[in-house]
């Protein structure tokens, strides 16, 4: 079951690289350079889209391990794009 789409603003090219960083520490790899896609682990299936003009991020999880809840996904989302500098 997939979760509501997080959109976040604010999201410069520092802030992309640090929250691929962040996000690459739970084995989830959004490759360099592209701002789109859609990324899958052994868990998760995660859809980004990056506007680097808008300075606009989209991320939406897909797939999740069952009864894992999306608030407890999407709020930790939402705290780590928030420590990179981006805004939620």
């Amino acid at each position: 079951m997939a979760c509501d789409p997080i959109n976040a603003s604010k999201v410069t090219q520092k802030v992309f690289d640090c929250l691929r960083k962040k996000l690459a520490k739970h084995k989830i790899n959004i490759p360099k350079g592209k701002n789109r896609g859609k990324v899958k682990t052994d868990d998760y299936e995660i859809e980004y889209a990056w506007d680097p003009g808008s300075k606009r991020l989209k991320v939406r999880v897909l797939d999740k391990p069952f009864g894992l809840l999306c608030a407890l996904i999407n709020g930790k989302l939402k705290d780590e794009i928030k420590a990179c500098g981006g805004s939620c």
